[in-house]
């Protein structure tokens, strides 16, 4: 995890699509948020990278399509923080409002395996 920023906090885009090719990879299924912002997720992934759309989940109902696992599919528009689970968010976080959060660790936390 420790290559994914470099000393200055910059992302290091490489090193994350190295790490974790499935971000990039063609024909993968997803499941989005039910808003705007996880609709136009779902559109581009779909447009560059043939994504299938197979479900929405809106933080605690989730419709998907029969026979699917979710195991499979990766999340779009959210954070789900599972180390089973792939998901694409683009929302900044703070654990603690009284305790800063470094990138790096924001970072480690959600590209967990």
């Amino acid at each position: 995890m420790d290559n994914l920023v470099d000393k200055n906090g910059q992302i290091i885009y490489s090193n994350i699509i190295s790490q974790y090719p499935w971000i990039v990879s063609s024909n993968q299924k997803c499941i989005l948020s039910p808003d705007c912002d996880g609709f136009l997720c779902g559109l581009l992934m779909s447009a560059i990278f043939n994504w299938e759309i197979v479900g929405y989940y809106d933080g605690k109902v989730m419709f998907l399509k029969e026979n699917e696992n979710i195991k499979d599919c990766i999340f779009l528009d959210m954070e789900i923080f599972r180390n089973y689970i792939r998901s694409l968010g683009q929302h900044m976080l703070l654990w603690n409002k009284k305790k800063s959060t470094k990138l790096e660790q924001l970072l480690q936390l959600y590209f967990a395996k």
